[in-house]
C-alpha cells in the first residue's frame, strides 16, 4: 500500500463487512430466539442484551420493533397477551409490556398448580384422610405437564354453549351484552362488567358507547381543540380511550366512565410542556377539617367536577391525532387537533386545571390557605366555607346548607358540577356517620388488597407483626422476579391503607424499606400483615365531637432499632381534642449515638408538625388558648429542651433541631415527661405484643364500623336485658383481682369504684394519669342500649380506666403495664 489513506480504506472495507454480517446475525437471533423453558425475566434479559448489542454498534431498534420481537418468541400459552399487545402496539410502553408478561406468567403457573393439585390429590372424602382414590390413567395423563391440548374445535350438538377466549376459533359469533354470568370450574363467576380492551370492543356495548359519546360531546362543547392541517416537523402525540366501571361504596355499579387520554409520555420538555407541578390536599388537612366540622356540627358536602382537566387553559402549543372512532368527516381525515384546553394524560393538565379552579374561587371571594394550597377558605357576613380539593373531587364544609347550594350554582356557571350530596365516599375512604361523630374506613380497599394477594380466606391474627421479629436485609432467600413484582404491588397498596389505619404505619414502613430487594422473610411479614387486615378490615378511624380542640402530641424513638444500619425509628401522634389528626413512623436520616439524641430528633419532627398545624388552625379560626403539650418518655430529651447545659449529649445533634428550644422559650410549646406504659407513640416505633397493641389502638380511636352500625341502629330507649346483673359480678371480680394481685392487698376507694361502675365514661376523671391525656370518651348510655355484645365491649373500656382513680399513686406506675395484660387478657371479657 502506497499511502496511509489506502490502508485506512482497506481496513474500513474489511471491518465494515464484518459489522454488517454481525448486524444480520444479531437480527436473526432476535427473530429466532424463543422463550422455551426460560422464565420471562431470563427471556427478557437475553433479548435485551441482543438489542443493546445492536445499539452499541450504531444500529439501535425502537421499542415497538423490540416488543414485536418479544411477542414473536412467546409460546402459545401467551397467545391472548400477544394478540392484545400486537393489535395496539402503539398503546404500550416497553415497561408496560414487561409487566404484563410477568403477570401472565404468574397466572399460568398458578393455573397449572391448581390443575395438578385438583387432579392428583382428589380422594373420596372419607373420614380416613390416608385413603387415596385409585388413579385413573387418562385423568392423570391430562394433568401432567407433557399433555398437549388439541387446539382444534369439533362440532358437538349436545353442548349448550361454546366458550373460548379466542374468537377466531368460532366460525359464527355474536357479542352478548346481557346480564348473565358464566360459572367456571373453580366455582368463581366471570365479571359481566369488565372494561373493554380497545375502542372497537367498546363500540359493540351500548353502555360503553354511550359513555364514549358523552365524553366526545363534552370535548366538542368545551371547544377543547381546533382541527388544523398537519405540518412538517410537528411533534404529534396520540390518544387512547380508557374505560372504568365506577362503583358505589357497597361495590354496586354506579356508571360507565370513558376517558379520552392523551399519550403524554411522548411529549418533549420545552416544546409542548414546561411545568407540571400541581398541589393536592394533604391527608392531615382532611382529618383536621373533618374534626373541626364535626365538633362544630357543620355540614359535609361533596361535589365532582365532570371532565375537570378539560377546563384548564394550555399555555403551550400541543398537537394530537383525532380520537379513534371519532374522525371528523367534515374535514380531511389527516387533519390533527390543535389543543386549546388541557386533556387527560397531558403532563401539564393537573397544573392547568388547578390554576383555572383557583382563579374562579378567588373571584368568588375564597382565599387559598398558606398552610395547604389545596384548601380554600371563605369567610364573610357570618358565613364560613372550607373547600378541600383533590383534583376534581371536592369537599365543601360550611355552617349552612343554603351557602353550599349557592356555591354550587355559582360553580355551575363555568364548570359541569355533579352534586354528590352528603359526604360518604372520598378518595377510596368511606365516611360513616354516627351519633357523636363520623368514622373513616377503607374496608372496601382493604378487601381488594386481600383479593389481589389471593388471601381472602386466610386465618386472621391479632397483631400485624410479632413483637420479637426483627426484619433485616440479608436473612433469607431472594424472591424471583414474579414474587418481587407481587411484593411491590401489595406493599404499595398497603401504604395508602395507612391513611385511616395508624395501627399499620410502623409495619408498613418496615416492609417498604426492603421494596428494592425483598426476600422470603419479608414476604412472610407481608402475609402476616394481610392476616391482620383480614380480621380488622371493618375497622376505621373515629372522629368524634368535642368542645375542646386543643393540641396534644406524643413522641417516641426506638434507638438503633434497625439491624441493617443501626438507625433509629421516630414516631409521633398528634391529637386535636380527642381525635388523632396526624401521625408518622419513619427511620431517621442519620445514626444517633445516644438514646437522648434519637429521642430529641423525634421531638424536633413532631414539633415541626405542631407548628404547621397551629398555622392551619389559625386560618380555620380555631383558637388555641394554651400551648400544645408534647409528651416524651425520655428524661434526657425532656431536660435538654429547657436546659442548654448538657453539652456532652448535644455534641452530635445537628443545629437545625434546636429550633425546639426556641418554641419552648416562646411558650409556643410545652414538653412533659410521660411513662413508657402510657406512651401511645410506641405503636409507631416498634412491634408490640397483643395487650399493649390493642390498648394503644383503642386510644388512637380505631373502632369497628360494625359497632358503629349497631349503635346507630339501636332502637331508642332499648336496654340490654340483664346488663346490670351481668356487669356487677364481673367488675367486682376485677376489683378483687387488682387489689390482691397488683396492689398488694391495698383496697381501692369504694366510692370511686362505684362511680366507675355507674357514671358515663365521659364524666370519669382521668387526669390522675401520669400522661394527663384522655383515654376514652364514649357515651356509656348510648352503647349500653345496643345489646349485650357492645355492653361487654364497654366493660373493657371501663376496666382500662378504673385504675386511674385509685388513691394508691405509688403503686399505680408499677401496676399499670401488668394491669393491662392481666385484666384484659385473662379476666374473660371475650366478645
Amino acid at each position: 500500500m502506497d499511502t496511509s489513506l489506502k490502508a485506512w480504506r482497506t481496513l474500513e472495507k474489511i471491518f465494515a463487512a464484518g459489522s454488517r454480517a454481525r448486524i444480520m446475525q444479531i437480527r436473526m437471533q432476535l427473530t429466532s430466539t424463543k422463550k422455551g423453558d426460560m422464565t420471562i425475566a431470563a427471556y427478557y434479559r437475553k433479548m435485551k442484551n441482543l438489542a443493546d448489542t445492536l445499539a452499541a454498534i450504531g444500529k439501535p431498534i425502537d421499542d415497538e420493533e423490540f416488543i414485536a420481537y418479544l411477542m414473536r418468541g412467546l409460546s402459545t400459552e401467551y397467545d391472548s397477551l400477544v394478540t392484545s399487545i400486537t393489535t395496539n402496539l402503539d398503546s404500550y410502553s416497553l415497561s408496560d409490556v414487561y409487566a404484563h408478561m410477568l403477570s401472565q406468567e404468574m397466572r399460568i403457573e398458578h393455573n397449572q398448580a391448581e390443575t395438578q393439585m385438583s387432579a392428583n390429590t382428589a380422594n373420596r372424602g372419607l373420614a380416613n384422610r390416608n385413603y387415596q382414590a385409585e388413579e385413573v390413567t387418562k385423568v392423570a395423563a391430562a394433568a401432567s405437564n407433557g399433555y398437549v391440548v388439541d387446539p382444534d374445535w369439533y362440532v358437538d350438538t349436545g353442548a349448550t354453549d361454546h366458550i373460548t377466549s379466542d374468537l377466531e376459533r368460532l366460525t359464527t359469533r355474536e357479542r352478548y351484552n346481557g346480564g348473565d354470568q358464566v360459572q367456571v370450574a373453580n366455582g368463581s363467576e366471570t365479571d359481566k362488567l369488565s372494561e373493554p380492551s380497545n375502542w372497537k370492543e367498546a363500540m359493540d356495548h351500548v353502555g360503553w358507547k354511550q359513555a364514549m359519546d358523552d365524553e366526545y360531546s363534552a370535548l366538542i362543547k368545551n371547544q377543547t381543540w381546533d382541527l388544523v392541517p398537519p405540518q412538517k416537523g410537528m411533534n404529534l402525540i396520540d390518544s387512547k380511550w380508557v374505560y372504568k366501571v365506577k362503583r358505589k361504596s357497597d361495590s354496586s355499579v354506579d356508571r360507565f366512565k370513558a376517558r379520552l387520554v392523551a399519550k403524554g409520555f411522548k411529549q418533549q420538555h420545552g416544546i409542548d410542556y414546561f411545568e407540571t407541578f400541581s398541589p393536592v390536599v394533604k391527608p392531615t388537612t382532611v382529618r383536621t377539617i373533618l374534626t373541626v366540622a364535626v365538633s362544630r356540627g357543620w355540614h359535609l358536602h361533596q361535589i365532582d367536577i365532570q371532565n375537570s382537566f378539560l377546563h384548564g387553559y394550555l399555555q403551550e402549543t400541543v398537537f394530537m391525532r383525532q380520537p379513534a372512532g371519532y374522525i371528523d368527516k367534515s374535514q380531511p381525515p389527516n387533519y390533527v387537533c390543535k389543543l386549546k384546553k388541557a386533556l387527560y394524560g397531558l403532563k401539564q393538565a393537573p397544573r392547568a386545571w388547578h390554576t383555572r379552579l383557583t382563579n374562579k374561587l378567588q373571584e368568588l371571594g375564597f382565599k387559598p390557605s398558606r398552610a395547604d394550597t389545596s384548601l380554600f377558605i371563605f369567610s364573610h357576613g357570618g358565613v364560613t366555607i372550607y373547600m378541600l380539593i383533590y383534583v376534581d373531587d371536592i369537599i365543601i364544609v360550611n355552617s349552612t346548607t343554603s351557602a353550599t347550594h349557592k356555591l354550587i350554582e355559582q360553580l355551575r356557571t363555568e364548570f359541569a358540577v355533579k352534586d354528590l350530596g352528603q359526604l360518604q365516599y372520598f378518595l377510596g375512604v368511606g365516611v360513616k356517620s354516627q351519633r357523636d361523630g363520623i368514622v373513616l374506613s377503607q374496608k372496601r380497599y382493604a378487601l381488594d388488597i386481600l383479593r389481589r394477594a389471593n388471601m381472602e380466606k386466610c386465618r386472621p391474627i391479632s397483631t400485624p407483626m410479632a413483637s420479637t421479629e426483627k426484619l433485616a436485609r440479608d436473612q433469607g432467600q431472594k424472591l424471583n422476579d414474579q414474587e418481587q413484582f407481587k411484593y411491590r404491588s401489595i406493599v404499595g397498596g398497603l401504604q395508602y391503607l395507612t391513611i385511616t389505619r395508624p395501627d399499620l404505619s410502623f409495619v408498613v414502613n418496615r416492609i417498604c424499606q426492603y421494596i428494592h430487594a425483598p426476600i422470603d422473610v419479608h414476604w412472610a411479614a407481608v402475609k402476616r400483615v394481610l392476616r391482620y387486615i383480614k380480621g380488622t378490615a371493618d375497622t376505621g378511624l373515629k372522629i368524634q365531637r368535642s368542645s375542646k380542640l386543643t393540641l396534644n402530641a406524643f413522641s417516641d424513638a426506638d434507638w438503633a432499632g434497625c439491624p441493617d444500619d443501626r438507625r433509629s425509628t421516630s414516631g409521633f401522634a398528634v391529637f386535636l381534642g380527642p381525635n388523632l389528626v396526624s401521625w408518622s413512623s419513619r427511620k431517621q436520616a442519620t445514626v444517633s449515638r445516644t438514646s437522648t439524641e434519637a429521642e430529641y430528633k423525634a421531638v424536633a419532627n413532631v414539633a415541626a408538625e405542631i407548628v404547621w398545624l397551629q398555622s392551619l388552625l389559625k386560618e380555620l379560626g380555631v383558637c388555641q388558648w394554651k400551648p400544645p403539650l408534647l409528651w416524651c418518655d425520655n428524661l434526657g430529651a425532656t431536660y435538654l429542651v429547657t436546659n442548654p447545659v448538657f453539652h456532652a449529649r448535644t455534641k452530635h445533634i445537628e443545629v437545625d433541631f434546636h429550633f425546639v428550644r426556641e418554641q419552648v422559650a416562646r411558650k409556643s410549646l410545652q414538653i412533659r415527661f410521660i411513662s413508657s406504659a402510657d406512651q401511645v407513640a410506641d405503636i409507631f416505633t416498634k412491634a408490640l405484643s397483643k395487650g399493649p397493641f390493642s390498648f394503644i389502638s383503642r386510644n388512637l380511636n380505631i373502632v369497628s364500623t360494625e359497632m358503629v352500625t349497631a349503635i346507630n341502629n339501636a332502637p331508642k330507649g332499648y336496654k340490654a336485658p340483664s346488663s346490670e346483673k351481668a356487669r356487677t359480678p364481673l367488675l367486682d371480680s376485677c376489683k378483687r383481682q387488682v387489689e390482691n394481685d397488683l396492689l398488694g392487698g391495698v383496697s381501692i376507694v369504694s366510692n370511686e369504684w362505684t362511680n366507675i361502675k355507674t357514671q358515663p365514661l365521659i364524666n370519669v376523671i382521668v387526669s390522675n394519669s401520669t400522661s394527663s391525656c384522655f383515654l376514652y370518651s364514649e357515651d356509656y348510655s348510648g352503647i349500653e342500649k345496643t345489646g349485650d355484645k357492645i355492653a361487654q365491649i364497654l366493660l373493657k373500656a371501663i376496666d382500662d380506666v378504673f385504675l386511674l382513680v385509685t388513691d394508691n399513686a405509688s403503686n399505680y406506675k408499677a401496676a399499670r403495664g401488668k394491669f393491662m395484660k392481666c385484666i384484659i387478657a385473662s379476666i374473660g371479657f371475650h366478645v
